[in-house]
């Protein structure tokens, strides 16, 4: 964690010369949009890549296979593998997501898992040994699952309220746009070729990151200033006292949400208990819970082999 931090601390350091060129290349969109929108769509979409290539990876499963087994990589055993050494490392990364979140910030834990998901799908892409896919795999699970939480942590973060909704839905389109494209490159070009998909999503997810500002949540969970990050993501095309003073009580708002969000986690599962959180809590765990018992995860994985089936 302390290299990734030095390494990408050095790479986000030019501020004033990284906030001129988000000013050229955004200059167009800025000309018919509030410089908010444009900042916070930057944003999402980011993140959204970031879910692209999370459902790139579940999809690309099921047409590669067929190619895998014709050149005889494993054994009809060992193919079940291909699909759940992503799942094993997936697990682990969702977990551990958040809490690098925590560690170097949201802006960061997104380039960190993108940069290393382009390591894992080129591994994959460049294997000749039936351990090399399967690392490949694990890797490419951890590393995009590592990103997807904090990228919808840095999006609730700086979005507006009346646009959080909506931003946050579009990653559930995004994941379904990502395993479209895997069935449709897995099947239209060679599986060593359809790897370099995600490669430059993930290349473009970094490009962006380096225009935008970490979330001002984060800032002021570390006692850092974190008024300019806000301000960035609520500026308007005409300055104005109301804009002003609306950023005031928002960041106020921001702050003692995250005073308050230090309370342990006693204090969390009391209010998680508490009658009108209760409800929807053991609503979406039962929802969870016979989720994948519809076997949902085995058509998605693997829908060609479940039709001939």
């Amino acid at each position: 964690v302390v290299s990734t931090q030095s390494t990408w601390g050095s790479y986000f350091r030019c501020e004033p010369m990284r906030r001129s060129i988000s000013r050229e290349m955004l200059g167009l969109w800025q000309v018919s949009c509030d410089p908010k929108l444009v900042r916070q769509v930057l944003v999402v979409c980011t993140a959204n890549l970031l879910q692209v290539t999370c459902g790139y990876g579940i999809g690309f499963s099921s047409p590669c296979l067929s190619q895998l087994a014709k050149e005889e990589f494993f054994s009809p055993e060992n193919s079940s593998w291909f699909a759940s050494t992503l799942v094993i490392g997936q697990i682990f990364g969702s977990l551990l997501g958040p809490v690098l979140a925590d560690k170097v910030g949201r802006r960061k834990a997104c380039a960190v898992g993108a940069f290393f998901s382009i390591f894992g799908w080129a591994l994959i892409g460049l294997s000749s040994l039936e351990w090399m896919l399967f690392v490949g795999r694990a890797i490419t699970g951890f590393f995009d699952c590592l990103s997807v939480p904090v990228g919808i942590m840095y999006v609730s973060e700086i979005s507006e309220t009346k646009l959080k909704g909506s931003f946050l839905n579009s990653s559930a389109i995004a994941s379904g746009i990502g395993i479209a494209l895997a069935y449709l490159n897995g099947t239209v070009f060679y599986w060593r070729y359809a790897c370099a998909f995600p490669i430059v999503f993930s290349g473009l997810v970094i490009f962006l990151l380096s225009f935008c500002q970490e979330s001002p949540v984060y800032l002021l969970t570390k006692d850092k200033p974190a008024l300019p990050s806000l301000i960035w993501y609520r500026e308007t095309k005409e300055a104005s006292k109301e804009n002003d003073l609306e950023i005031e009580r928002e960041l106020k708002d921001l702050e003692f949400q995250t005073s308050s969000s230090g309370e342990g986690i006693k204090s969390s599962v009391k209010k998680l208990m508490f009658g009108q959180n209760l409800r929807p809590f053991l609503i979406l765990v039962v929802l969870f819970f016979l989720y994948p018992l519809t076997g949902i995860y085995s058509i998605t994985f693997l829908p060609s082999t479940c039709s001939r089936s």
